[in-house]
């Protein structure tokens, strides 16, 4: 797994390496692992797990992956970027990969935002292999400066 991972986090410090020494908000996701989603119908997925950041003036990096405890048939991730509007969240943006016999997925974006929003990352993964296992991640907000 940190062989897979490893050309991400290339990927993000290249990324912000770009943009010369400015600093930039960052959110971890907030992971929901101990119960899958109702739609679930096995235990499949280990963990999901991403970041949202800052990469510039008006651009987020978004990074997501999803392990599996074993091969499955299919892993789809979907990545939503969400933008807040008073109390509610709508989606603006949305990046979906699928991979098949494998037990990993990882995916790397960037994304154009406005300043001075608030914004989150919503990760759904779905495993297939017989049965479904469905999660769902979301970040801490971000505000874009």
């Amino acid at each position: 797994m940190k062989r897979k991972f490893v050309p991400l986090l290339l990927m993000v410090f290249l990324t912000l390496s770009l943009v010369g020494n400015v600093s930039f908000a960052q959110a971890n996701l907030k992971l929901e692992q101990s119960e899958p989603l109702t739609s679930s119908t096995g235990t499949l997925i280990n963990y999901v797990d991403g970041t949202i950041t800052q990469a510039g003036p008006e651009l987020v990096a978004l990074s997501a992956d999803t392990s599996c405890s074993t091969t499955v048939s299919s892993i789809t991730q979907t990545m939503y970027l969400q933008k807040k509007s008073g109390t509610s969240w709508s989606t603006v943006n949305s990046f979906q990969k699928t991979v098949y016999s494998t037990d990993y997925i990882s995916d790397f974006r960037t994304a154009s935002v406005s300043t001075g929003y608030t914004y989150r990352l919503l990760i759904v993964s779905k495993a297939t292999s017989g049965v479904n296992d469905t999660r769902e991640a979301y970040s801490d907000p971000i505000t874009i400066q």
